[in-house]
């Protein structure tokens, strides 16, 4: 698994523990992402995003502990997101097996990088007009929300993830 990172989101994992390597060959369409930090009425949070699909997943108020322990935010984040989306349980099982090892890298690709700043807007957005009571929550009633809106180019990463898991079942 290939977690490309923002220099934010490098300077927040404190790269002391984590080897940093400058990857820039091809891997598999489902292990490549991207993650971000941005801030949310004050409280950190982070985003990770599929380079391919596109598919996205918030965790919100992320402590600092918390990111060190990357491989556990990042397949608890996941696995819920999938759950959400309805994935079945052999789904989230294969992701799950993948995010043993992460290999973390400098961003690469401007335009999931950009793709990543637009959900952040519409994030703002939504926090604003649909949060209870303006208070933060778990983020799952807003990453759903994410996933379905187009990505510019790209479509719906919700769906751009089904086709993707479709045609890896159909090879294996």
């Amino acid at each position: 698994m290939l977690l490309r990172c923002t220099y934010r989101f490098l300077d927040e994992l404190g790269s002391r523990k984590f080897e940093i390597t400058n990857f820039t060959g091809q891997t598999h369409p489902l292990d490549e992402w991207y993650a971000h930090i941005f801030y949310l009425q004050r409280r950190k949070c982070a985003m990770f995003m599929n380079a391919k699909t596109r598919f996205s997943f918030v965790v919100m108020d992320v402590k600092r502990k918390a990111i060190e322990s990357l491989e556990g935010v990042f397949r608890k984040g996941l696995a819920r997101a999938l759950y959400e989306e309805g994935y079945s349980a052999q789904v989230i099982k294969m992701y799950s097996d993948r995010v043993k090892s992460i290999q973390i890298s400098f961003t690469e690709d401007r335009s999931v990088l950009g793709s990543i700043n637009q959900f952040i807007k519409d994030l703002y957005f939504i926090y604003e007009h649909h949060a209870k009571g303006n208070r933060l929550y778990d983020g799952s009633e807003i990453g759903q929300q994410l996933r379905r809106i187009p990505v510019l180019k790209h479509g719906f990463p919700n769906q751009n993830m089904k086709e993707l898991l479709a045609s890896v079942e159909n090879t294996s």
